[in-house]
């Protein structure tokens, strides 16, 4: 990966870990990439997440994006909702 999706999936996976189901809203997430210099326009954000999805990075379902645990298989949301359980 490229400097710029290595800060992205960092911002990503920091986001993930505030909402309880680890999914963050596609609109929340463009404000801040765009806020942290990541991207400058919907269309290279558009383009940042086909590169991590097609990584195998995160997925994105419903307007909403979670990162994708390599080990397991699957999102991190059960992870976020244990730790908020507790």
């Amino acid at each position: 990966m490229n400097d710029s999706d290595d800060k992205a999936f960092d911002i990503i996976f920091k986001l993930s870990r505030n909402y309880p189901d680890g999914r963050i809203p596609l609109d929340m997430l463009y404000r801040t990439m765009v806020r942290c210099d990541i991207v400058k326009s919907q269309y290279w954000f558009g383009q940042l997440l086909r590169r991590l999805v097609l990584k195998d990075k995160i997925s994105v379902d419903n307007f909403k994006v979670s990162v994708v645990d390599k080990d397991a298989g699957k999102t991190n949301s059960e992870y976020n909702r244990k730790a908020w359980a507790n």
